[in-house]
């Protein structure tokens, strides 16, 4: 008989491969979905950082007396979870140094998530610029405009994203991403002496009739929970 198991979900995991897949659509894509693709890639992004930094302070929060209590920090908002992160995580002493306000890769990060808020909290009365272009009707319904999208020069000051979803494309999803990486690479700095890049893609299973949870890297256990290169 085979032994059942539980396995840990690494969301990090999920929204990051969610986000290279999305991107790679949005660069074969010749349609109009090429924008669909790209914001989907930079939701996937952001949806990625804060899986990460609530995965940190899951394993690694100090806390007051080492307590483990977040309640606290999940009022926080995601950049200044990650700000905070190295000032309160670690085995036993915080790293003390952090990401600077001013400077990137923090300035296109904090950014990042406002474009996230502004999709995902979006409010009513938004428009964009279209011109008429033909009519078109479906069955017995009345003939209507049909409408093109024209580009506009309104974005985000700091990593250049549309501010029209329908202008989005590879190019903003790869900022979107790029910028993701380099903060990571700021955080496994900070963190050097308590995890590495490899604890990134780690998840817990626990087998049936074993106390101890052990770790693996996630691809080992079964190949993603999205589908990756590697395994098609």
């Amino acid at each position: 008989m085979r032994r059942e198991s539980t396995i840990e979900i690494n969301y990090f995991y999920q929204h990051y491969r969610d986000a290279q897949t999305f991107l790679r659509f949005a660069k074969e894509e010749r349609s109009k979905l090429k924008s669909f693709f790209a914001r989907h890639s930079i939701l996937s992004t952001i949806f990625a950082s804060e899986a990460l930094i609530n995965k940190v302070y899951d394993e690694f929060y100090l806390g007051a007396d080492d307590s483990k209590d977040t309640s606290i920090i999940e009022k926080l908002s995601t950049p200044e979870k990650w700000k905070l992160a190295p000032l309160v995580c670690g085995k036993t002493n915080p790293p003390g140094k952090t990401f600077e306000r001013g400077k990137e890769p923090f300035q296109s990060f904090k950014e990042l998530i406002k474009i996230r808020n502004d999709f995902v909290h979006a409010k009513s009365g938004v428009y964009v610029n279209a011109e008429e272009d033909g009519t078109f009707s479906w069955g017995d319904g009345p003939e209507v405009p049909y409408f093109r999208i024209l580009p506009g020069v309104d974005h985000y000051p700091q990593t250049k994203i549309p501010k029209n979803p329908f202008e989005t494309n590879e190019i903003h999803a790869e900022k979107a991403l790029s910028t993701l990486k380099y903060m990571i690479s700021k955080l496994l700095k900070f963190f050097e002496n308590v995890f590495d890049e490899h604890w990134l893609w780690k998840c817990a299973y626990r087998t049936e009739g074993e106390e101890n949870k052990q770790k693996l890297h996630i691809d080992w256990i079964w190949g993603g929970l999205t589908p990756s290169e590697e395994s098609t």
